[in-house]
């Protein structure tokens, strides 16, 4: 007996292990991203090793079977656009090549490690994970302007990572930190997991919530990046749609408390807005015109990536007439614009590159995989209201793509999980969903 209980401890440690070995990876990659490449990759061998270990016992990976059809379509239709580059004149083998990993082997990797997402406990996991990380992001880039402009008593070498940018912005400071690039799915996701009341059933204090949106706000503000008050501002928009959508059927006790949420939410941004003009680390009009000069394409714009982001769509419809039907293939590069000479095949324009590169058929495939995600999400929501977890993540994952469409942030691995997440949530309901029929 005494065995029995000993072996029982030991599996329940080396999970919890390989738990929070995760968790600390998905940490690394919020809050960190191309930085502790060592540990990451650390973490990332150990998973996929018992990934690879478990497949080759249970002879079979423990996805659903729609989630399972997903995947390997995502994996085939990076190996079918970068095989077809391979046969389009004019192509360089070795851009190909380059590109592949983001193509092909990243999707492989989150693929095998998918199936670790298997229970509340590590759903909970994930979600504590997801707040700590907008805490700790939004905490750094509040500190690092409080110290900048001498309010805060440390030296602003302790923030050596967040980046003042001059020129562009004519507030005291406009900051730039690589994981900001995280805040643009985090705080639609916060957002919505307060006011839908999501801590509730995973036993976590909202106070940590709260806390993490009064300084994610304010450093949303500070980064003067649009696409991250576009997602801000359309947030509680998109909250209405998804639950609509999925036919959530609230209580006049829910309504009113997420009306009251919805409320304090206002009134938290407002606040933060104010002191954050009172003690000038914020002028509102260069702001307000950074925003607007953002959506200006015209020869006479004021911001120069607008200007480069007009350039480039012109080049890359040239390229894509060129070849309308299946594009010219992953990794190949533009003849009509040259963005950059250590990654060629890569542009600021995601979508617009995805249409030259793969065609009218791979985009069309693309953003068919793309509204999988959201079509199976509210499904199981309208099947089993319980299963309502999932719409943060959809609204963090809808967001993360609108940002997407301007900047290549889905390329690097330390951001695909935005897209990857909501399909291990996905996948985990698929199974719950079995088990309770």
């Amino acid at each position: 007996m005494s065995e029995i209980v000993n072996n029982q401890t030991t599996n329940k440690i080396s999970r919890k292990l390989l738990q929070y070995s995760g968790a600390l990876l998905f940490l690394l990659m919020l809050a960190a991203p191309f930085e502790l490449n060592v540990i990451k990759i650390s973490i990332i061998s150990l998973l996929v090793t018992i990934s690879i270990i478990n497949i080759l016992i249970i002879k079979r990976i423990q996805l659903a079977k729609p989630v399972l059809i997903w995947f390997l379509s995502f994996i085939g239709f990076g190996i079918f656009f970068s095989i077809w580059a391979m046969f389009m004149p004019y192509n360089r083998i070795d851009l190909i090549i380059r590109s592949m990993p983001v193509n092909i082997l990243w999707p492989i990797l989150y693929f095998l490690v998918m199936p670790f997402i298997n229970s509340e406990e590590v759903i909970e996991l994930l979600h504590k994970t997801m707040i700590l990380g907008a805490l700790l992001i939004s905490l750094y880039l509040v500190g690092g302007a409080l110290s900048y402009l001498g309010v805060l008593p440390i030296p602003s070498s302790f923030f050596s990572l967040v980046k003042p940018v001059v020129g562009k912005y004519d507030a005291s400071i406009q900051l730039f930190l690589p994981s900001t690039t995280s805040l643009l799915f985090l705080i639609p996701f916060l957002v919505s997991y307060l006011l839908l009341q999501i801590f509730k059933k995973h036993r976590i204090n909202p106070t940590f919530i709260v806390l993490a949106l009064v300084l994610g706000i304010p450093a949303i503000i500070i980064t003067a990046r649009r696409a991250l008050i576009l997602n801000l501002l359309i947030t509680p928009v998109l909250i209405y749609i998804f639950l609509y959508l999925a036919r959530v059927n609230l209580s006049k006790t829910v309504k009113a408390k997420l009306i009251k949420l919805f409320v304090g939410f206002i009134i938290i941004c407002f606040v933060a807005g104010i002191i954050l003009i009172k003690y000038e680390i914020l002028n509102l009009d260069p702001l307000v015109d950074l925003f607007i000069n953002g959506f200006d394409f015209s020869e006479k714009s004021q911001d120069e990536g607008s200007i480069a982001r007009a350039e480039q769509s012109v080049g890359l419809i040239q390229s894509w007439k060129d070849y309308p039907i299946l594009g010219s293939g992953l990794g190949s590069a533009s003849e009509y614009v040259n963005r950059s000479e250590a990654t060629p095949w890569v542009y600021e324009l995601s979508y617009l590159t995805l249409l030259f590169q793969t065609g009218i058929v791979g985009l069309l495939f693309y953003f068919g995989l793309l509204f999988w995600i959201f079509y199976k999400g509210i499904m199981l929501i309208r099947e089993n209201s319980k299963f309502i977890f999932i719409i943060p993540s959809l609204i963090g994952c809808f967001c993360f793509l609108l940002g997407n469409a301007s900047n290549p942030y889905i390329i690097a691995f330390d951001h695909m999980w935005t897209i990857f997440i909501p399909i291990g949530f996905i996948n985990f309901c698929c199974y719950k969903k079995n088990s309770l029929t």
